[in-house]
């Protein structure tokens, strides 16, 4: 990583639980919206948003805040894969969150896991990408010690863009519960890249539980590099980092 990149402190909100977490994530993205109905967001999936997701449909539900004007780009989606299939990205969002929401239909962008040629896809997605300013980009952290940040496993460099990428060992045995077959699940998948990532105008972290500890302390507390992708988070001047104390639990700092 070249020296001249300047690094920042995240703002790092460490709360008692989970679901304190999560609600305090949902707050900050209904702000966000409220304060900028046409908002541009970039979403991700896995277990750790399910909380929030359920918190911004009830939100909704209540007329506390109106979805219709933004728009939301995933951080990837598995190839191949049948966007119907149950463990695809594209259902997850719709049965989690899309269906419940009234998102126009056309704002809605999800790497397409069918797509026949996947290094053209990713192209698409990514001018789709440099067509539109990201207002907040919302994202986590993968098991163990990926570190991966949507899935730009190790290895990925801060200037990466969106494209095809086999999965870590590690990635893969994780989510592998999630596959009825494990023949069903996909090795590689298409990405947002780090420079994709950070392009956005304001980035949201969120971790909960134990499992993410040593993966949080290594990425916002080692040093910046490719063998943690989301330590480059710290490249960018305005993340706030939230996180449960279980998650928080190996940082020295709090």
């Amino acid at each position: 990583m070249p020296e001249y990149l300047p690094q920042y402190a995240p703002e790092i909100i460490v709360l008692d639980d989970a679901r304190s977490a999560e609600a305090h994530s949902a707050e900050l993205i209904i702000d966000q919206v409220v304060q900028k109905p046409d908002s541009v967001l970039t979403l991700p999936t896995g277990g750790t948003p399910l909380g929030v997701y359920k918190l911004l449909v009830e939100a909704h539900r209540l007329g506390a805040v109106d979805f219709s004007g933004i728009t939301a780009l995933n951080l990837d989606e598995y190839w191949p894969i049948d966007r119907d299939h149950q463990s695809s990205y594209a259902r997850y969002m719709q049965d989690n969150l899309f269906h419940h929401l009234n998102i126009p239909a056309q704002n809605i962008n999800i790497p397409n896991g069918q797509a026949e040629d996947v290094d053209a896809e990713a192209e698409r997605y990514k001018a789709l990408i440099d067509n539109v300013t990201i207002n907040l980009g919302f994202v986590s952290i993968g098991p163990g010690e990926t570190c991966h940040v949507a899935f730009n496993e190790i290895g990925s460099t801060v200037n990466s863009r969106a494209r095809y990428v086999m999965l870590d060992p590690e990635t893969v045995k994780a989510n592998l519960q999630n596959f009825k077959e494990p023949a069903e699940m996909p090795t590689g998948a298409i990405t947002q890249g780090i420079a994709d990532i950070l392009s956005a105008e304001r980035l949201l972290f969120l971790a909960t539980g134990a499992h993410k500890a040593r993966g949080v302390a290594r990425s916002f507390e080692g040093k910046i590099g490719p063998d943690a992708p989301a330590s480059f988070l710290r490249l960018h001047p305005a993340v706030t980092v939230v996180l449960d104390r279980d998650s928080a639990s190996l940082l020295s700092k709090t």
